[in-house]
C-alpha cells in the first residue's frame, strides 16, 4: 500500500489530495481487497485484464500464452 500511496503523492504533489485519492481507491474501488489473505480483488482484476486482452488485443494474449507468461505472477 505504501507503493500506491507514494505513486499517488508523486502524481499530485499534495498530501491532502493524495490521501483523499488513496481513500477513494481503497474503499470506492475496493483496492483494499487486493491486500486480503486470498487476494480477492487482485484475482478479479487479473480476470478482467485477461478478458480485455482476449477481446481487444488477441495477438498479445496469444503471444503471452505461447510464452507461458502468467499474469498472476
Amino acid at each position: 500500500m505504501n507503493f500506491l500511496a507514494a505513486l499517488i503523492y508523486l502524481a499530485v504533489a499534495d498530501e491532502v489530495i493524495a490521501y483523499t485519492l488513496l481513500v477513494k481507491a481503497m474503499f470506492d474501488k475496493e483496492w483494499r481487497k487486493v491486500y486480503l489473505d486470498q487476494l480477492v480483488r487482485l484475482m478479479e482484476l487479473t480476470k478482467q485484464i485477461k478478458q480485455w486482452l482476449r477481446e481487444k488485443h488477441k495477438v498479445i494474449a496469444v503471444h503471452m500464452d505461447a510464452c507461458g507468461i502468467i499474469l498472476e505472477a
